[in-house]
């Protein structure tokens, strides 16, 4: 009786409503359970600093809306279950339940399917459950190693080393449906899975929102090292500023969706699959995206950033992605892709590979669109250094090939009709043939430029048995034993174009082309005394809109005034590049066609040119073949003064 009197004391004393009270566990209730039961709901349980064990500080039963919350935070209180049972069992689904400040570990579930060795709720149809700057470790349960519950809202959470190891699903957490997780660390964990598609190293749920959350060394023998998302549903699961980092699976190393998945600015590192997906593992229907993303070493038998599987209306869109370092014991060093559609646009893919086929992308029947992407260095074993197209339908836009490798098609490989627009080739190696391009089915290239590509037996630049197209491009200085520039077995059309070697008809010539810098740093802009320039007539078909750096063709710029003012190759030519021909920088005479450059304009100097009296103000400038000397009163402004 003298303990509930000091309780009702405390009660008048604390800025409670007059519909609640604060419960204070030990001071006035020694064990967690006993003030649980003598609570109502809207009552807040607190506990104090310490460590609770024994009976009534775990299989704790709770049936009633309340908050527990530590005193002073998750590092100074600690429910320790010593492997006893469970820590906390939600029995009624009509209960809204808040855990703040706790840490919870040592915790078990026996049962086959309710999981939780920490936290347990009976399925209540809502999200009933929210978790605020709590610790959950070494807890283990069938499912949901730390937290078996319907749904629920995670803020500031840490799981560390938890387990499921009966059912399977969810090393850490368990949701029967949608939860949320912002700011959470899942350290360690794992599932051991006994069924097809379940795993989930870190958690497992249906579609489900996760916002700089952090991932590290969790596995599965199962789906997701980290996440596995299934169910089906057709809202996406929300990735935002998450991290992956050394996951571990079967499929999808990082993340296994059956659910559609949006990610954006996640990083994905060192994460292995034992089969497909070395970070993420996809196959659902509908639309998925990744934007900003970085994925760097993971590793896979197929897809070593990313496995997308067939699927009759699923799409995944990346944009503004990174793919480095990636590696495939077989298909597709960064990405493996058989879906209805797969697209990506301004990506960059460096030093990924496969030791089969597709370097940087392997695409199976399925539509595949690259635009603004960089490719560099990737290397494949057999076919297609960067990119290997089967059976599908592929589209190459503005982007850039440079120092890939492989046996066939140093660059890309296509078995399908595929086009290639305003791109860029250069430095690219075959150990057999198609020193960039290698095509076994229809192929057009439309305003690309090749050059210093190599095959060592046969098609410098482009290897092809099937009809190709080649339009307003240039192609110059590749080499091989045979066909230096273009091997074909089957009829080739060339049209406008700037060939090393070829026939002078239909619009063709055979000019050195003057690039800005020939090298294999894919710089191949070219100068302002370029044979290529103003050689397409305006009405010419299959003309790209734009070029390689984004430019309008022809130039709007563009002072002949005529219908043959449409450049060959990647780019147009724009009217602010001056070039200095001669010694004098204040010679009129000195630069090409008499012109000299504005404070905003372009310089390329291919002389021993010199500055020795006052000030030249330019937008940049580019010594490319010559040198450029300052004296006197000289001076040189880049960018203004």
């Amino acid at each position: 009786m003298k303990k509930i009197i000091l309780v009702s004391c405390i009660l008048i004393l604390l800025p409670c409503s007059a519909f609640s009270k604060t419960l204070i566990v030990p001071s006035f209730f020694d064990t967690i359970q006993k003030a649980i039961d003598f609570a109502d709901d809207g009552d807040t349980v607190v506990l104090e600093d310490g460590i609770y064990n024994g009976i009534g500080n775990y299989n704790i039963r709770v049936e009633k809306s309340i908050t527990i919350r530590s005193e002073n935070g998750f590092e100074k209180c600690v429910i320790d279950c010593q492997s006893q049972g469970r820590g906390i069992y939600v029995s009624s689904g009509d209960a809204d339940i808040a855990l703040e400040g706790l840490t919870i570990k040592n915790g078990v579930d026996s049962s086959f399917y309710d999981g939780g060795g920490a936290v347990y709720t009976v399925y209540a149809g809502r999200e009933n459950l929210i978790i605020t700057n709590c610790a959950f470790e070494n807890n283990q349960a069938s499912m949901g190693g730390a937290i078996s519950t319907y749904s629920a809202a995670f803020v500031n959470c840490k799981f560390t080393n938890n387990s499921a190891t009966g059912y399977g699903s969810g090393g850490a957490v368990h949701c029967h449906n949608s939860s949320s997780f912002s700011n959470c660390e899942f350290i360690n964990n794992k599932s051991l899975v006994k069924y097809y598609y379940i795993g989930g190293g870190a958690v497992s749920s249906l579609s489900s929102t996760y916002t700089d959350c952090v991932f590290t060394g969790n596995i599965t023998d199962g789906y997701g090292g980290a996440v596995r998302l299934y169910g089906n549903c057709t809202s996406p699961s929300l990735f935002t500023g998450c991290i992956f980092t050394g996951n571990k699976a079967v499929e999808g190393g990082a993340v296994f969706s059956r659910d559609p998945i949006s990610f954006t600015g996640c990083k994905f590192t060192d994460n292995a699959a034992n089969d497909c997906g070395g970070a993420i593992y996809s196959e659902t229907e509908g639309s998925s995206l990744a934007d900003g993303c970085n994925f760097m070493d993971n590793r896979a038998i197929e897809g070593g950033g990313a496995y997308l599987l067939e699927s009759s209306s699923h799409s995944f869109a990346f944009t503004n992605c990174n793919f480095d370092g990636n590696i495939v014991t077989e298909n597709g060093g960064a990405i493996y892709s058989s879906l209805s559609l797969s697209s990506f646009t301004n990506c960059k893919f460096n030093v990924n590979q496969s030791i089969k086929m597709g370097g940087a992308v392997f695409s199976d029947d399925s539509k595949t669109i690259f635009d603004q992407c960089k490719f560099f260095n990737n290397q494949s074993g057999t076919s297609g250094g960067a990119l290997h197209t089967f059976s599908s339908l592929s589209e190459v836009t503005r982007s850039i090939f440079t120092g890939n490798m492989s046996s066939y098609g140093g660059a890309i490989y296509v078995d399908s009709p595929s086009t290639a627009t305003n791109c860029i080739f250069t430095g690219n190696i075959a150990q057999q043939f198609g020193g960039a391009l290698l095509t076994y089915s229809p192929l057009s290239v439309f305003n690309c430029t090749f050059s210093l590509n190599k095959s060592e037996e046969q098609g410098g630049a482009v290897w092809s048995n099937k009809p190709i197209t080649i339009k307003h491009s240039i192609l110059w200085d590749d080499s091989s034993p045979e066909g230096s520039e273009i091997y074909s077995l089957d009829t080739t059309s060339i049209m406008y174009s700037n060939i090393q070697g070829g026939s002078i008809i239909n619009g063709n010539i055979n000019q050195i082309p003057l690039f800005l810098s020939l090298d294999t740093t894919g710089d191949l802009y070219i100068r302002p005394d370029s044979p290529c320039i103003n050689k397409i007539p305006l009405n010419e078909t299959d003309v790209a809109e734009i070029d390689f750096a984004g430019n309008l063709r022809p130039s709007p710029e563009d002072p002949l005034g005529d219908d043959i003012i449409i450049d060959m190759g990647a780019y147009e030519y724009q009217y602010n590049c001056f070039l200095l021909t001669g010694t004098d920088w204040n010679n009129p005479d000195d630069w090409y066609d008499s012109l000299e450059p504005g404070s905003t304009d372009f310089v390329i100097v291919v002389s021993q040119g010199k500055i020795s009296d006052g000030n030249a103000v330019v937008g940049k400038v580019v010594i490319n073949e010559g040198t450029l000397s300052i004296s006197g009163s000289g001076g040189l402004y880049i960018g203004g003064l």
